[in-house]
C-alpha cells in the first residue's frame, strides 16, 4: 500500500508542478494596467507564485482552486499594445489546457496519459510563438 501512496503522490506533485510551472510562466508579466511601467511592477509582485504557497500539492481540488485563482488574476490583466494579441493567445490557452485539466484524475495512469495530451495546448505553434513574444517584450522593456 506504502508504494501505490508514494506512486499517486509523485503523480499529484507532477501535476501541481506543472500547473505551477504554466502559470508562473503567465504571470511573469502581469499588469493591472496597460502600461508598460505597471506591467513589469505588477508581474515582478505576482511572479513569486504567493498563490501557490500553502497549498496541499497532493490534493488535486486545492491545486485546481489555486490554479483558477492565478488564471483569475492573468485574465484580469491588460497588457501593453506591443503584445495584446500574444497575451490574450497565452491566456486561452491557459484557460483551456486548466478547464481540460479540471476532469482529469492525474492519480491513475490514464489520467496521466490524458494530462499529456491535454498539455500540447501549452506547446502548439501559435502558443510558443506568442509565448517568445512575450518573453522577448519583458526581457527588453522590464528590470530584471
Amino acid at each position: 500500500m506504502a508504494a501505490m501512496t508514494t506512486h499517486t503522490k509523485r503523480k499529484s506533485v507532477s501535476a501541481t508542478a506543472g500547473v505551477a510551472v504554466l502559470l508562473g510562466a503567465l504571470l511573469a508579466g502581469c499588469s493591472g494596467g496597460a502600461s508598460i511601467e505597471d506591467f513589469c511592477a505588477d508581474g515582478q509582485a505576482i511572479q513569486d507564485g504567493a498563490f501557490l504557497d500553502d497549498v496541499d500539492s497532493t490534493d488535486t481540488e486545492a491545486v485546481n482552486k489555486a490554479a483558477a485563482d492565478g488564471l483569475a488574476q492573468i485574465k484580469a490583466i491588460k497588457a501593453p499594445k506591443e503584445i495584446a494579441d500574444d497575451w490574450s493567445t497565452l491566456t486561452d490557452a491557459m484557460d483551456e489546457y486548466l478547464g481540460a485539466l479540471k476532469d482529469v484524475d492525474v492519480t491513475s495512469d490514464e489520467g496521466m496519459e490524458k494530462m499529456a495530451e491535454i498539455s500540447k495546448t501549452m506547446t502548439s505553434d501559435e502558443v510558443t510563438a506568442a509565448s517568445k513574444s512575450v518573453e522577448t517584450f519583458i526581457s527588453e522593456n522590464c528590470e530584471a
